[in-house]
Parts: structure tokens; C-alpha cells; sequence
């Protein structure tokens, strides 16, 4: 009795002394939270990686598709990070044109990428990339009509390679990105006054907020949810 009464003792006196360990040596692993500064200095320093990732400036298509004439992509940022919108629309020969359009879903991206982070310290800017929330549609020219003019109104634009003059508070940002068959190539960056506005600097910027008024009216018939 007293060797199983000493065992008893020993046994209890043990799990207490495990239950005591730091969590690292009872193998197990705890990350503490960042602080909230961290936190968001992370997010300043890696939004634009993050953003390349989900919402890229660019595609890489190799080969370009032979029956493609040309393929613009378009990334707009609201002031102050607010929200993102992306898309790309694609002429092809036959006269048909199709759109992807790629909006964060729930919550603009920095928003995402903050709460990320906090829920997940150790998170790098892949893990977070492939974490963020984004809706995907798909457009085509015989579901909107307006899409095959929109695309002709394209190609009418006119503009002079210097870009304009323009310094304010609350712009909109305007990344462009177009290729043609046979690998010519044009990128710029622009800024604008955003979806609403009467006028607007550049062509390409109005061209943009058109696409997004005729996009946007199209969800709303279809019901996309937003």
C-alpha cells in the first residue's frame, strides 16, 4: 500500500510539473501576437507585393495566344487604400472581345492583409497572397453586348506619350498594361478622380471608369453579389 501510495504521489507531483513547463517545452509551440504598430509597418512595407500577387500589373503570356490581337490589363487603386479593382479585356480577331474582372472580396486588401497577419504572425507574403479573399468574373461580349465597344473604343484612343500635369489629395491610382500580337508592349500609371466624376485627365482614365460604370450595372443586373 505504501509503494502505491508513493507512486500515487509521485504520478500527481509529475503531471504538475509538466502542466507547469512553458508550452515550448511540453513541445508545443506558441507565437504571441504582434503589436499593433509591427503590424501595420508590415503591412506599408508588403501591401504592394501582396497586391502584384493577387492583382498583377501584368500577365506573363507565353505564347501569346494566336488568335488574340491585343490584351489590356488595368489594376485601379482608391485613395488611401480604400479598395482595389482589377481587370482585363481581351480583342480578338474575329472582332469578339471577353473581360475578366477581379475584385477583394469582404473587405479591401490592406484590410485582409492586416487581420492576416495578426491571426497569423509567422505569415509571409505568400502564405498571406494565397489567404486574401478575391471574386473572379468572367465576361463575355455575347453576355454584354457594350463589351465588343468598349474594347472598339479602345483601340480609338488617342493620347501623346507625355503624361499629364497633375498634383491633388484623394486621386485614384491607374496602373495600365497592354500587349499586342507579336510582342509590342505599353505600360503607364496614371491618377484620376475616380467613378462619378465629369471629367477626367486622361483618356485612358475615362475609358477605365466607363468600363467600371458598364461592369458594375451589368452586376447588379445579374445579381452578382458584391
Amino acid at each position: 500500500m505504501q509503494v502505491e501510495r508513493l507512486i500515487t504521489v509521485l504520478t500527481v507531483l509529475g503531471c504538475l510539473a509538466v502542466l507547469s513547463l512553458p508550452d515550448k517545452a511540453q513541445g508545443k509551440s506558441q507565437t504571441l501576437p504582434l503589436p499593433a504598430e509591427v503590424v501595420d509597418e508590415w503591412v506599408h512595407k508588403n501591401y504592394a507585393a501582396v497586391r502584384r500577387n493577387v492583382l498583377p500589373d501584368r500577365l506573363e503570356l507565353s505564347p501569346f495566344p494566336a488568335d488574340t490581337k491585343w490584351i489590356v490589363v488595368v489594376v485601379v487603386d482608391e485613395p488611401f487604400r480604400a479598395g482595389e479593382y482589377w481587370f482585363s479585356v481581351t480583342k480578338k480577331y474575329d472582332g469578339s472581345a471577353k473581360a475578366t474582372v477581379r475584385i477583394p472580396h469582404g473587405a479591401p486588401l490592406a484590410k485582409q492583409i492586416k487581420e492576416l497577419k495578426e491571426t497569423n504572425p509567422a505569415a509571409t507574403v505568400e502564405t498571406i497572397s494565397k489567404l486574401v479573399r478575391i471574386d473572379e468574373y468572367s465576361i463575355s461580349d455575347t453576355q454584354l453586348a457594350e463589351l465588343r465597344n468598349l474594347a472598339n473604343s479602345f483601340e480609338q484612343i488617342t493620347i501623346s506619350p507625355v503624361m499629364p500635369d497633375l498634383l491633388g489629395l484623394d486621386l485614384f491610382e491607374y496602373r495600365f498594361w497592354t500587349e499586342s500580337q507579336y510582342g509590342q508592349q505599353m505600360s503607364a500609371q496614371l491618377v484620376g478622380f475616380g467613378p462619378g466624376a465629369k471629367k477626367q485627365p486622361h483618356a485612358l482614365v475615362a475609358w477605365v471608369e466607363r468600363f467600371r460604370t458598364v461592369t458594375r450595372s451589368y452586376f447588379q443586373r445579374v445579381k452578382v453579389p458584391s
